[in-house]
């Protein structure tokens, strides 16, 4: 008896340190994640795409495994209903119906190896949203991962800075910089993504974290401009000062709009100076523009294919399959034509969804500058994507704020002001009711 008690006794603590290591094993992977911006290897045929592709993954599966195990042992960390990642969900379903309807449903699943996207690509993300919503579940949590991903900015801004030197030094100083993401454009909407999470975790931190969150802003600011990026310039000042009258207060509104106003001097106003300050590094004009554009091109392309299939589209790589590999292009460079041809019009209402759910999230669960960030990161993907297409980076920012705004509680304030309003109802409808029985 003794002995058995003794037994009895050890299984609390080998349980509860089996909880632990599996709970740590998971958000080593998870934090893991955020270091694939900055993965790049040199022995793939796209060192860019492939190695930063199966990094993600690779830790996106690890942490997915241990939580699903830490699941099996205990209740704490299982995950309730969430709107957001039930319409994630379904557009992640869409998205398979429209790849096994696809005329070569092998090329939408795995994709190309230049993208590394597919249905693989997108059944990932979804993972990882799974698993960061159910470790991050704490407001602590979240704002550590937030955290170690403005430190890997600050990486890739080194060595942005490292490659402007060197083109300097080569006598090529109008070169854009591309960090280790292997395009400017990329870098660009990165940056202006990693200034609003700098904003978002600014917001209610101490003075030193506050400082850090702004040396981190105005270095992501820099690596904006060295990057010629027009599209996420533009994205970011006027998303800023779409969204500058959410703050909370007068004195917050001004904070922002004197950031805004520091950003456009810099990415628009100086670089109009160019012929009077040379010594500038070179800066495309903001309204270079031509109808002979070849994005343009590629839209009349996609407007021709949509109709052919419209409500599943052609399935992922779908540009390639209705006939754009003829012009060497498999995306359509506009997020509403690119997913009107990989999914029809059954995946972009279900993405522009959650999109929109998203925001009414963010409006529900932050206030002040917090929803400010949150408000003006959502408007710059969108903006950017409009010109653009995504990309690795683009959906694992997309996915940590679906973490941020799907995993926090609806605001106090609000909350009362619901219950207050249900109450009048039900207490509208009584009285209603009462009238009609006598009557």
């Amino acid at each position: 008896m003794h002995a058995r008690d003794r037994q009895r006794g050890k299984f609390p603590l080998a349980a509860a340190l089996l909880i632990s290591g599996l709970r740590a094993a998971a958000l080593l992977c998870l934090f893991a994640t955020a270091l694939s911006p900055l993965v790049v290897a040199t022995g793939f045929m796209w060192p860019f795409v492939e190695s930063k592709a199966l990094w993600f993954r690779g830790t996106t599966g690890l942490a997915f495994v241990c939580w699903l195990t830490l699941c099996f042992v205990t209740s704490r960390w299982r995950l309730r209903f969430n709107p957001i990642l039930g319409l994630f969900a379904a557009v992640v379903a869409a998205l398979l119906l429209a790849d096994v309807l696809a005329p070569i449903p092998v090329l939408s699943f795995f994709g190309r190896t230049e993208r590394m996207e597919g249905f693989f690509g997108i059944a990932y993300l979804f993972l990882f949203a799974l698993t960061a919503t159910a470790l991050l579940d704490t407001e602590a949590w979240r704002r550590r991962f937030v955290a170690a991903c403005l430190g890997v900015s600050v990486l890739l801004a080194l060595v942005s800075f490292w490659q402007f030197y060197m083109f300097t030094t080569a006598g090529r100083p109008e070169m854009q910089v591309f960090s280790t993401l292997g395009n400017p454009t990329y870098l660009a909407q990165y940056a202006a993504f990693m200034i609003c999470l700098s904003f978002w975790r600014a917001a209610h931190a101490g003075w030193r974290s506050r400082l850090a969150c702004i040396v981190v802003g105005v270095l992501n600011l820099a690596v904006l401009y060295l990057t010629q990026g027009r599209a996420a310039a533009l994205a970011l000042v006027g998303a800023g000062v779409a969204v500058a009258v959410l703050a909370a207060d007068r004195a917050a509104r001004r904070g922002v709009l004197a950031g805004v106003g520091g950003a456009a001097i810099l990415l628009i106003a100086v670089p109009l100076l160019h012929d009077s300050l040379p010594w500038l590094p070179r800066y495309r004009f903001f309204l270079d523009f031509s109808w002979d554009d070849p994005r343009i091109v590629i839209w009349k392309h996609a407007l021709t294919a949509i109709p052919q299939r419209p409500w599943l589209g052609w399935g992922q790589e779908g540009m390639l399959t209705s006939g754009g590999w003829m012009m060497k292009v498999d995306r359509a460079h506009n997020l509403v034509l690119d997913w009107l041809v990989q999914a029809g019009v059954l995946g972009l209402t279900l993405w522009l969804s959650l999109l929109g759910f998203m925001a009414y999230r963010v409006w529900e669960t932050h206030a002040g500058v917090e929803r400010a960030a949150l408000c003006a990161l959502l408007m710059i993907y969108f903006l950017t994507d409009m010109v653009l297409f995504d990309t690795l980076t683009s959906y694992f920012v997309l996915a940590l704020t679906m973490v941020l705004v799907g995993s926090r509680p609806v605001r106090a304030g609000l909350q009362r002001q619901r219950q207050w309003s249900r109450q009048q109802w039900l207490d509208r409808a009584m009285r209603e009711g009462c009238i009609l029985r006598n009557a």
